[in-house]
């Protein structure tokens, strides 16, 4: 056995097209008899053949587990999958067999070298100060999706490299176990990374030269969609804020996060170099987030802010 064992979840809602390509991912990393991945696949309310392909694959997969689920909410699933990590470091009683970090992954993503799992491993053994290291994400435009939004992505995705931005993703991250049993998600919780951001401080790098390709929507209408769901878990998040929900982080003697996430100066410095339809691109998208930011405030003052109901309603399927 490995010194260490990771626990994977990836977490998955109708995700039939890209669920093998995640999992083949993992399998394909070299972890260099450091580490070792027991992976669960926690499918939630899926209604297509995610759950039959997993569990077809697990028949030949002796350390990949599906966990089937019939309530919608990825924050729910995150709770679900640490309470199963929990149970298995509880039946290890020898303790050499227990799940000390868990790494978060969509299921429509996939890393891109066989050293990422490793790499971010690695960090976490070597850092202490650190209780999560995220790769960066890198958009795939290459398949079924529209030139504009290529073009889009490409251009958001430049001027974040050259910046060098901080944001927490949910779609990937790894983070030290004993940290993740200390974050409760409510359910009702949209904007999961933004409320682990807020938990964990400053207490998580990103890491530029580990990578995961992502899926970008593969239209303009679609990206309309998405937007519009982020602005309403960040309205969501920010009416929390007010009320002194993150009064207490999980890690002791954490600074403040900052209330700007990304330089100013340096990411107006590198706007400026962009080419000018990618400028207008940036421009465009920024004016729709801020059309988003006013329709979440509205939504919110109608339906509350912990309407489970009306906040899984929001999670649509994109691609």
């Amino acid at each position: 056995m490995g010194q260490h064992i990771i626990g994977v979840g990836i977490m998955a809602h109708n995700e039939e097209k890209v669920i093998e390509n995640c999992i083949r991912s993992l399998l394909s990393q070299d972890l260099r008899e450091e580490y070792e991945l027991e992976m669960f696949v926690v499918a939630n309310a899926c209604t297509d053949r995610t759950c039959e392909i997993v569990l077809k694959k697990s028949l030949e997969v002796k350390n990949l587990h599906l966990i089937n689920l019939k309530e919608k909410g990825k924050s729910h699933a995150i709770q679900v999958f640490k309470e199963c990590v929990k149970e298995w470091n509880e039946s290890q009683q020898d303790g050499n067999n227990r799940i000390d970090k868990l790494l978060f992954m969509d299921a429509d993503v996939w890393l891109e070298t066989k050293e990422a799992v490793y790499l971010m491993g690695r960090t976490l053994d070597n850092r202490s100060d650190l209780s999560a290291v995220l790769p960066a994400g890198v958009p795939d435009t290459t398949n079924k999706t529209s030139a504009f939004i290529s073009h889009l992505y490409e251009a958001k995705t430049n001027l974040v490299f050259a910046v060098k931005g901080t944001a927490f993703s949910g779609q990937c991250y790894m983070i030290r176990n004993e940290v993740a049993q200390r974050i409760e998600i409510p359910d009702y919780i949209m904007a999961d990374d933004f409320y682990i951001s807020e938990k964990l401080r400053k207490g998580y790098i990103r890491d530029y030269n580990i990578k995961y390709f992502y899926a970008p929507p593969p239209n303009f209408r679609a990206e309309m969609k998405k937007i519009f769901r982020h602005s309403l878990g960040n309205a969501q998040m920010r009416s929390f804020l007010g009320r002194g929900l993150f009064a207490q982080p999980v890690v002791e003697k954490a600074a403040p996060i900052e209330k700007s996430l990304y330089e100013r100066r340096a990411l107006l410095k590198e706007f400026w170099k962009l080419p000018w339809d990618s400028k207008g691109l940036i421009v465009l998208f920024y004016l729709i987030g801020k059309i988003g930011d006013f329709r979440g405030k509205w939504l919110l003052k109608k339906y509350g802010p912990k309407n489970i109901k009306f906040f899984l309603e929001q999670w649509q399927t994109i691609r």
